[in-house]
């Protein structure tokens, strides 16, 4: 059964990336060629060729400008940088220092010029990067209570629910709501504690695969698992 179970996630993954435009597994020791801002799994990636300058680092709004992200050359001499995503900021600025100099970034022709001059290159998350986002997605609301978010991608289904043992694994109580992007959406808060859960799509049990955190429940089978530190 776990095989069976095995083989329908990696067909359904393989399935779904010929929609994305995000790439996944990029080695930067062996990228050859510079090129425009690439999207990977939970990052961009930066090239510049090789005798662009010495000393390349990049800064980005964000953090708020406030980190140097440094480039280092791969075994083909082309400058790499992974820069995370920052998935609360959809358009982010970024702009190069070479040797000393600020311009934008000679792979991007989107910027503008900021009140000095510099040019300030632009890019934006592209919208399939949220498939690549681990679930759920924590975040603080203050120091006893987490606002947690659930995202499942099946813009086929007519009806999902998340079934959580929070709610005693009501089938009712967290229906989804489908979006423009395809993804099924809810937010509900915790507080610190270990939880468990799954998807009912049209009525079928469905883990989530974002989240590599399983367990075998007695009752209810294998389900997802989550922490509220």
């Amino acid at each position: 059964m776990y095989i069976k179970k095995f083989v329908f996630y990696l067909l359904f993954f393989q399935i779904t990336m010929l929609f994305f435009s995000t790439e996944e597994f990029v080695d930067l020791d062996l990228v050859k060629k510079e090129s425009s801002p690439r999207f990977l799994k939970n990052g961009f990636l930066f090239t510049l060729a090789e005798n662009t300058g010495k000393i390349i680092f990049l800064k980005t709004n964000m953090d708020n400008w406030e980190k140097s992200y440094y480039f280092k050359k791969n075994l083909y001499g082309i400058f790499c940088l992974f820069l995370p995503y920052n998935y609360k900021i959809k358009k982010i600025q970024y702009k190069i220092n070479i040797d000393g100099f600020w311009d934008k970034d000679p792979n991007n022709d989107n910027y503008i010029e900021d009140n000095y001059g510099i040019k300030i290159s632009i890019i934006k998350i592209p919208e399939d990067a949220d498939y690549f986002q681990q679930m759920p997605i924590v975040e603080n609301i203050n120091e006893r209570i987490k606002l947690v978010k659930f995202k499942y991608y099946n813009p086929k289904a007519q009806e999902v629910n998340l079934v959580c043992s929070i709610d005693k694994w009501s089938p009712f109580t967290n229906p989804m709501k489908l979006n423009k992007d395809g993804f099924w959406e809810i937010e509900l808060n915790f507080s610190k504690g270990t939880y468990y859960y799954y998807y009912l799509v049209d009525w079928k049990k469905v883990i989530d695969i974002k989240n590599p955190k399983k367990v075998y429940d007695s009752e209810h089978g294998e389900v997802s698992e989550f922490t509220i530190q």
